[in-house]
C-alpha cells in the first residue's frame, strides 16, 4: 500500500445539492463525475472539449428509452484525426449517476427532469466537467474516443423493462436496454467492436454501481475488444441506517436486503457468473457491488472514497445539515470512522486480494470528486493511477496498483488524505 502524504486540514462534507442528488431527492444530473481544476491548461494542440448529443433511432433501437418513454441518446466526441493509432482505437465510456427511484412519487418527479426524460437534454456536454474526459494536458485519456452516457431511467443502469405497466408506475426502467443500445450504436456507427480496440467502461455513483452490473455482459458482447471496468464512487461497504441523534431514514433504501425488491421492480440485469453461483433465491445479492465484484470476470480498477459523504449523508441518513454543526459532532466523527473501517475491511477482503485489479481509495470527504489535482496517494492522482493500470506492461507488481490511504490509529475523521478537494 501507499502511505499518505501529510493531510490538508480543511474539509467540507458536501453541498446539500450533491447530497440530495445522490440520495434521490434532487433530480440534478451527476455532470461532475470527477471535476477538473480551472487552473489546469489544455492540451497543445487543442482537443475538442464538447461532446455532441446523438439520439438513437427508435427503428434500430426500439427498447432504448428514458423513464417517460422518450428516446435515449449518448454524447460522443471521437478521437482527433491527429491522435495516434492506439488512441484512435481506445474508448472511454462513462455512465452518468444521479441516485435511483423506487417508489411512484419519486419516479414521477424524476420523469420530468433530465434524469427521467431526454426532452430537456442539452445538445452538447462539456467534457471538461469530468477530469478523465477533459482536454487538460495533464489528462492522459484526452485523445481517446469519449462517450458520456446520460442516466434517465432511475434504475442504476440495470433495468430490463420494455413496457410500462402498473407494476412500474407507468414508467420504463430500461437502463440495461440503454447500455446494450449504446454498445450497438457505437459499434455500428463508429467501429467500437473492431478487433484490437480497448474500452474502459466507467461510471460514477449510480453509474459506478451500473458498471458492476453490466461490465461482464458488455465484455461478452465485444469479444474482440479489450474491456476494462473503472467504477467511481460505486463500491461502498454494506449500508446501515444511522441511529445517532438527528438521523433520518433515507428516501431510497439501498441496504442489502432492499436489492431484492428494487431488482424485482427494475427486472434488473445481474452479473451472470454471480447470479449463477448464488442461485435464484439469493441472486438479488449480485446487485450489491462488493458482492458482485467477487465474481467479475472483467479486470477492473475501482476508485472510492474511504469516507463517502454521499453514502453517509444520503443513503445512511447521518445528520449532515448544517455542515458546520455536523462536523463539530463527536457522534458524526465516530460514525465516519466506523464507516471508514468497514470500507477498508471490505477492500481488504475483496479487491486487495486480487492480483488482477486496481484500487484507489482516498481518505477524503468526497463521493466521486477525484481530480487531476487530488486526492493524491503517494503523490499520484486517481486518473494517473487508472492510466498506469490500463497500460501496465507487467513490469509492476499487483501492489503497485493498490493505492489506499492508511490513517493513524485507523481513525478516519478528520480524514488523512492529501490534496482532498475542498468540496466533495
Amino acid at each position: 500500500r501507499h502511505l499518505p502524504t501529510p493531510p490538508l486540514l480543511s474539509f467540507v462534507a458536501g453541498s446539500p445539492g450533491q447530497q440530495e442528488c445522490f440520495g434521490g431527492s434532487s433530480m440534478l444530473p451527476l455532470v461532475s463525475l470527477v471535476l477538473v481544476s480551472p487552473a489546469m491548461g489544455v492540451a497543445d494542440p487543442p482537443v475538442a472539449s464538447v461532446a455532441k448529443l446523438e439520439l438513437l433511432d427508435r427503428a434500430h433501437f426500439p427498447t432504448a428509452r428514458c423513464l417517460d418513454g422518450s428516446p435515449f441518446g449518448v454524447y460522443t466526441r471521437l478521437a482527433p484525426a491527429t491522435a495516434t493509432p492506439q488512441d484512435r482505437s481506445s474508448w472511454l465510456v462513462v455512465l452518468n449517476g444521479g441516485g435511483l427511484c423506487t417508489h411512484e412519487s419519486d419516479c414521477t418527479s424524476r420523469a420530468k427532469t433530465d434524469l427521467g426524460t431526454s426532452t430537456v437534454w442539452k445538445d452538447t456536454f462539456d467534457l471538461n466537467s469530468v477530469a478523465f474526459m477533459s482536454n487538460a494536458s495533464a489528462n492522459p485519456f484526452r485523445l481517446w474516443n469519449q462517450v458520456f452516457v446520460p442516466y434517465c431511467t432511475g434504475d442504476m443502469h440495470s433495468g430490463q423493462r420494455t413496457t410500462a405497466s402498473n407494476a412500474t408506475f407507468g414508467f420504463y426502467f430500461s437502463g440495461y436496454q440503454n447500455v446494450q443500445a449504446t454498445v450497438g450504436f457505437l459499434s455500428q456507427n463508429y467501429g467500437l467492436n473492431a478487433s484490437g480496440n480497448t474500452l474502459v467502461w466507467s461510471g460514477g455513483s449510480a453509474g459506478g454501481v451500473g458498471v458492476f452490473s453490466t461490465v461482464d455482459r458488455v465484455a461478452a458482447s465485444l469479444p474482440s475488444v479489450r474491456v476494462l471496468g473503472a467504477p467511481v464512487g460505486g463500491f461502498p461497504p454494506d449500508v446501515h441506517w444511522s441511529t445517532i441523534k438527528g438521523a433520518s431514514p433515507p428516501e431510497e433504501d439501498v441496504r442489502t436486503p432492499a436489492f431484492a425488491v428494487n431488482n424485482a421492480l427494475y427486472d434488473a440485469v445481474l452479473p451472470p457468473t454471480c447470479a449463477q453461483a448464488l442461485g435464484p433465491a439469493q441472486s438479488y445479492l449480485c446487485g450489491v457491488p462488493h458482492i458482485a465484484y467477487q465474481y467479475l470476470a472483467t479486470p477492473s480498477f475501482i476508485m472510492e472514497s474511504i469516507t463517502d459523504v454521499v453514502v453517509l449523508c444520503g443513503f445512511e441518513g447521518m445528520p449532515c445539515k448544517p455542515i458546520a454543526k455536523a462536523l463539530l459532532n463527536p457522534e458524526v466523527w465516530a460514525e465516519m470512522t466506523a464507516y471508514g473501517r468497514n470500507a477498508t475491511a471490505m477492500f481488504d477482503s475483496t479487491v486487495m486480494r486480487s492480483a488482477r485489479d486496481g484500487l484507489f481509495a482516498a481518505s477524503c470527504l468526497l463521493h466521486t470528486g477525484f481530480t487531476l489535482d487530488g486526492p493524491l496517494i503517494g503523490g499520484v492522482n486517481a486518473i494517473t493511477a487508472l492510466w498506469d493500470w490500463v497500460h501496465d506492461n507487467s513490469t509492476k507488481t499487483p501492489a503497485d496498483h493498490k493505492f489506499v490511504d492508511q490513517c493513524k490509529d485507523n481513525k478516519f475523521y478528520p480524514p488523512c488524505g492529501s490534496h482532498c478537494p475542498a468540496t466533495p
